[in-house]
């Protein structure tokens, strides 16, 4: 990792993304998204939890309200995976335990989510902070070369998905919602039954369904 001095504000720089040198919870050393080494996929994927999670706390509520366990149990799964993807450390120890009382079927009534409500607020803080960062750079290389790097994106993608299939690891969230972003800006339909069946957790299948379309 290396550190320089803006004019303004103290960068970290990190597998090419620019991070402020103070963050409350996100851990960029732990990302394993960055794994993928495309700063402008990592930096869409936390653009696109920042919008997903804006209005995490009143998604929670609702399903409280509504005595929804279900519904209540998606969102802190989906979360625990969306939250190791971005290094979110905190985030992802809360939410596991909590996925893990909900997989108990613990009265929903009696979760403690203080902790989970500050560690989200934080979590987007961090995540706002740093999309501002690199915002002038990101905008510079996507002017200029958003066509060939969306097609690159999408290859190292599919490279990354074919590999987190045959190894049965978990896919997370944002990996899916950037992947189905890029296909849906190229009308690109030829994976859509690859990603039904990553949704149902039918890896095996979605491996050999990709390897046929390869």
């Amino acid at each position: 990792m290396s550190t320089h001095s803006s004019s303004n504000i103290n960068e970290v720089v990190f597998n090419g993304i620019s991070y402020p040198s103070t963050l409350n919870v996100l851990q960029p050393q732990l990302a394993s998204i960055t794994d993928l080494n495309q700063p402008n996929t990592f930096l869409l994927i936390i653009e696109m939890f920042v919008q997903q999670y804006e209005s995490f706390k009143d998604d929670v509520k609702h399903a409280i309200l509504t005595n929804n366990g279900p519904e209540l149990h998606s969102l802190i799964h989906t979360l625990k995976g969306s939250s190791g993807a971005l290094g979110l450390q905190n985030l992802n120890e809360i939410t596991t335990e909590l996925d893990l009382q909900l997989t108990q079927r613990v009265d929903i009534d009696s979760l403690n989510l203080a902790d989970l409500y500050r560690c989200i607020k934080l979590s987007i803080v961090d995540c706002k902070k740093i999309l501002e960062l690199n915002s002038h750079c990101n905008h510079e290389q996507n002017n200029a070369h958003a066509d060939s790097k969306q097609d690159q994106d999408l290859s190292v993608l599919l490279i990354t998905l074919r590999q987190k299939l045959h190894n049965h690891e978990l896919i997370t969230q944002p990996f899916i919602e950037l992947l189905r972003r890029i296909l849906d800006d190229q009308n690109n339909r030829r994976y859509d039954q690859v990603i039904a069946l990553i949704n149902e957790f039918e890896y095996s299948k979605a491996y050999q369904s990709l390897i046929e379309i390869d």
